[in-house]
């Protein structure tokens, strides 16, 4: 389905009357009419009655098509079972005994279209009574003109029973329609918790691909009966805050922070990195720049420590890195525009 039909999960979206395709029918079967009236005009005394019934039709058909709410909102359904009626007492006022046998009732067949949709669109009642006004025109015409009732009859026969087919194609399509719709939906909601998991597992894989690569290596040399240097020892420090970072801090665990916190630490900086989630609702611009800032931070310490947090959505600020050795102590923050404001104060 393409994005204008998931906005709407109703009878005109089955039908495909929101589509392309649709206004392309509409077009022809309003071609088709044309067709006949132009063929039958000469049946009537005013050849502006033909053109008036064809702009009431066209106004039809395109309403049908064009109002998405379904069903039909009153007003739009009342006005399309009213072109039905108009352009049969319009065409009553215009035939002459005769002329009827001659198929110049091709006005009925329109009519029927549109009554028979109108149905479709929800408004069966509507409908049925747009469909008994247009009987009763017809009917009484023939009474007029010296015919027996049975002319009504068997003119409108026809019509009735494809009134009678779209009654029970509405009635019954819309139970199916939401069990249709049911069943979608919970496709689309089992793929997604499908999706979901695979994720979690796609993510659990690689974190476990990344810590055999990180601590696997050090694991083996513990497991060997020599002691460990005292630049092993170290490595043993390094791995473990770079392990706790990734736990307490996951957004931050990219190349440039990670080697940067690796460096400062490997020179007796204490660092400390905390996540409370602030970076998922920023762009990648803001991202970046928290990125940046912190690795600086960590590059340019020379002792003392330096503690980064990633603050909860929603503040105002995204990130804040306090640094502090013996002689300063900086404060930076980072806001949700990625302006970066830093103050120093001496403790000396």
């Amino acid at each position: 389905m393409n994005h204008t039909d998931e906005q709407y999960r109703d009878i005109p979206t089955i039908l495909g009357l929101r589509s392309p395709a649709a206004w392309m029918v509409v077009v022809f079967v309003l071609a088709g009419y044309l067709v006949l009236a132009f063929r039958h005009v000469g049946h009537l005394p005013n050849p502006w009655a033909m053109v008036i019934a064809f702009l009431g039709i066209t106004l039809g058909g395109f309403l049908i098509i064009r109002i998405e709410e379904d069903p039909l909102p009153m007003r739009a359904a009342l006005a399309l079972a009213g072109i039905s009626p108009a352009i049969s007492l319009l065409f009553a006022t215009q035939l002459i005994p005769g002329e009827l046998a001659r198929n110049s009732t091709w006005f009925i067949s329109a009519a029927t279209f549109l009554i028979c949709f109108t149905a479709i669109r929800g408004r069966i009642v509507v409908a049925w009574a747009s469909m008994l006004a247009v009987s009763l025109i017809i009917a009484g015409w023939g009474f007029l003109h010296g015919l027996s009732l049975s002319f009504g009859f068997w003119k409108m026969v026809f019509p009735v029973n494809l009134l009678i087919l779209a009654t029970i194609l509405s009635v019954t399509m819309r139970p199916v329609a939401q069990k249709i719709f049911a069943l979608q939906e919970e496709t689309l909601h089992r793929k997604a918790q499908q999706a979901s998991v695979l994720a979690v597992l796609e993510e659990r894989d690689q974190q476990l691909r990344k810590l055999d690569e990180l601590v696997k290596p050090m694991l083996e040399r513990i497991a060997q009966d020599s002691p460990l240097s005292d630049d092993e020892r170290r490595e043993c420090l390094l791995l473990e805050g770079q392990l706790r970072d990734s736990l307490r801090a996951r957004s931050l665990a990219i190349p440039v922070v990670q080697d940067a916190t690796r460096f400062a630490r490997d020179r007796g900086i204490d660092v400390v990195l905390l996540d409370d989630g602030g970076l998922s609702g920023v762009d990648s611009t803001t991202a970046k720049t928290v990125f940046s800032t912190l690795a600086d931070a960590l590059s340019s310490a020379r002792g003392g420590s330096v503690i980064a947090r990633i603050l909860p959505p929603g503040r105002p600020l995204v990130a804040t890195i306090l640094g502090s050795d013996t002689d300063t102590i900086s404060r930076t923050s980072i806001d949700q525009n990625g302006s970066v404001v830093t103050d120093i104060e001496a403790t000396g």
